[in-house]
């Protein structure tokens, strides 16, 4: 198992990442297919998928036309 690390970006000394949920557990996986890679709060969000080509958001998941694992999502 590898580590997630989230580094924190402060704006006018306020968080910038307001919250994050996670999505797929040890005893509940959750799966998107490449045609239906979640977005967040319509793109202003992002979540992170679990592929074959490696973690990426979704919007890398949808240019490289692969679903996975959905790990959390971000906004």
């Amino acid at each position: 198992q590898g580590i997630f690390r989230v580094y924190l970006k402060y704006v006018y000394g306020k968080s910038a990442i307001r919250n994050i949920k996670r999505v797929s557990k040890s005893s509940l996986r959750v799966y998107a297919k490449a045609a239906k890679v979640p977005s967040v709060l319509r793109g202003r969000g992002l979540a992170v998928i679990s592929t074959s080509k490696g973690v990426v958001t979704d919007k890398q998941a949808k240019e490289l036309g692969v679903g996975g694992e959905v790990i959390a999502y971000i906004w």
